[in-house]
């Protein structure tokens, strides 16, 4: 009798490791904790840095700005047609970085030369 209540605490061990495999953790689990830890830090970097963006960029005309960085960026670079331009400002240790991602045409590398 002793030997199959082993073998029953042995499978519930395995049915609950394969249950969390599935579906994480357990809530109230030391590692749900920490993830959820985690998530919400990483949220509220986002959110924070996105008021830090707001502040740097207060009062710009950020479609001028857009378009001007565009037109400079398609005298030397091939930009894809239908390119979706993001425009951002983080936060990195004590900098605020301007980040403007463009997608470039991957089909002609070669670069373009303005007047």
């Amino acid at each position: 009798m002793a030997a199959r209540a082993g073998a029953s605490t042995t499978a519930r061990a395995g049915a609950r490791k394969w249950l969390a495999s599935l579906f994480g953790e357990a809530p109230g689990t030391e590692a749900a904790k920490t993830s959820s830890k985690s998530v919400a830090k990483e949220r509220l970097q986002i959110i924070l840095a996105h008021q830090r963006g707001s502040q740097v960029l207060a009062g710009v005309d950020l479609q001028a700005l857009q378009k001007e960085l565009l037109e400079c960026v398609q005298r030397h670079i091939q930009v894809a047609n239908g390119a979706n331009i993001n425009i951002a400002v983080k936060h990195e240790g004590q900098l605020d970085i301007f980040e403007m991602q463009v997608p470039v045409d991957g089909s002609s590398m070669a670069t373009r030369r303005g007047p």
